[in-house]
């Protein structure tokens, strides 16, 4: 018998049971268990730890990311559309302060709050569609990281 054949008799009589639970391979033994409703959602942290453990993610046109830890974050400020046209976030986090500019960064601003935002992408001002215009959504064209000042 073929290992194609052998593997083929064997998720059929997987799909043919629905109580019959597949084995894990040897190299899911040693990682963590998942639950079965929802195999890929992350970890719920204890409601007293206070907010995301992962950080911010910063990435940058050129392909630069940056990370930065929500247990540096220390302060944020929006400033609505100057005479330039852009809003503007300000950032600080321990020795960095990052400046995001773009369009409806408003909606930003209770996510930072909460620790709660994730990543934040920078697409080129040249590069925005009027899909990107008309859609309402934040969008940021500039994302600059520098040395605070002290």
């Amino acid at each position: 018998m073929s290992l194609n054949d052998c593997l083929a008799r064997r998720r059929a009589a997987e799909t043919s049971s629905p109580e019959t639970q597949p084995t894990p391979p040897p190299a899911a033994a040693s990682a963590k268990p998942q639950s079965d409703a929802k195999p890929h959602a992350p970890e719920k942290r204890d409601a007293g730890s206070g907010g995301n453990d992962r950080g911010l993610l910063l990435r940058c046109w050129n392909r630069v990311i940056w990370a930065m830890p929500w247990t540096h974050y220390m302060e944020a400020q929006f400033e609505p559309a100057a005479p330039s046209g852009a809003d503007s976030i300000r950032l600080v986090f321990g020795k960095r302060e990052v400046t995001l500019r773009g369009r409806n960064l408003a909606g930003l601003m209770e996510p930072i709050a909460r620790q709660s935002l994730a990543e934040v992408r920078e697409k080129p001002e040249s590069n925005m569609t009027p899909a990107d215009v008309e859609s309402g959504a934040p969008v940021v064209w500039e994302i600059r990281v520098c040395e605070r000042a002290k």
